[in-house]
């Protein structure tokens, strides 16, 4: 497994980082990464708790700003908002800090993004209200939905900031976010030696919808 030795505000801010060989936790995008960025400008000003009706709906977050679809779903039950809605993030201060973003607000739930090939980055600006009891985590998942990485967010040293993973392979297909009213801005993903992270179409749709099935079935577990 590499290792990479994190820096004091990293490791205070993460309980544990596991997961399979030749893959680090990141804090900051890589230069060699061709990276596409989601701002979620398009739904600036916008509330849009429930607008995903139940688990097998999901919303094309990337098309619009970075040309790769990218579909956000949330778990069936929870409150959500993809917009600029500003809500209080107690001691971690309030959201959004600019412009529109996703997240949960309440203290259970997740969201998850996905992509229609594999990438090796992924990531974003994440903040959580640690007023509520337990912790947050973040998690990269294969093709067929098992999980690769993951940081688990202390609610009691936490700071906000970015944070991701970087990958040897192209393996990442989801991202995860789970729990304790997180958010994510800025959310960022991409692949090594400026390729585009992009299927043809015929197996985007197989893809995605394989994905959706897999998603479904870790939900309702």
């Amino acid at each position: 497994m590499n290792t990479r030795l994190l820096s004091p505000a990293v490791a205070a801010a993460c309980l544990a980082f596991a997961g399979a060989a030749q893959a680090d936790p990141v804090t900051t995008v890589p230069g060699a990464i061709d990276a596409h960025v989601i701002t979620f400008s398009p739904y600036d000003g916008v509330t849009s708790a429930g607008f995903v009706a139940d688990d097998t709906s999901f919303v094309d977050v990337g098309t619009a700003e970075t040309g790769i679809a990218v579909n956000l779903g949330f778990n069936n039950g929870s409150d959500h908002v993809l917009g600029a809605v500003p809500f209080s993030f107690g001691s971690n201060g309030s959201w959004p800090i600019s412009g529109a973003y996703a997240g949960l607000y309440q203290p259970s739930g997740s969201m998850t993004f996905m992509f229609a090939s594999g990438m090796n980055l992924a990531g974003g600006y994440i903040n959580f209200d640690p007023n509520f009891d337990g912790n947050s985590s973040l998690q990269a998942l294969d093709v067929n939905g098992d999980v690769l990485e993951e940081i688990i967010f202390n609610s009691n040293t936490f700071t906000p900031g970015f944070f991701g993973f970087l990958r040897d392979g192209n393996d990442i297909y989801q991202l995860v976010f789970n729990n304790a009213s997180i958010a994510v801005d800025n959310f960022t993903f991409g692949v090594t030696g400026g390729g585009t992270g992009v299927s043809t179409p015929g197996t985007t749709g197989l893809v995605l919808a394989g994905l959706g099935l897999l998603a479904l079935t870790r939900r309702r577990a």
